[in-house]
């Protein structure tokens, strides 16, 4: 938001998505109009943890585009997956 010199915004996050929101919702109410938050939590098991470490500086160096395979497979079937391409 600071660097496209965006002071306050209505925002929506799914879920890695709403936790970034919460996030930044914490820093105070200014940033955030209104903040709608899905399919988020507030807490992450060791497990999840351990999955995101390596995927936050991935997202930061290269973006989203490497974890969308990965990301797809884990939510969509093989067969779903094939017939949708």
């Amino acid at each position: 938001m600071k660097k496209l010199q965006i002071a306050r915004t209505h925002f929506v996050g799914l879920s890695m998505g709403g936790m970034i929101g919460q996030n930044r919702g914490a820093e105070g109410p200014r940033a955030l109009r209104a903040p709608v938050l899905a399919d988020t939590g507030h807490t992450q098991t060791p497990r999840n943890h351990r999955a995101m470490a390596g995927a936050h500086p991935c997202c930061e160096t290269k973006g989203m585009q490497p974890l969308v395979d990965a990301t797809l497979a884990r939510w969509f079937t093989e067969p779903f997956r094939k017939e949708q391409a």
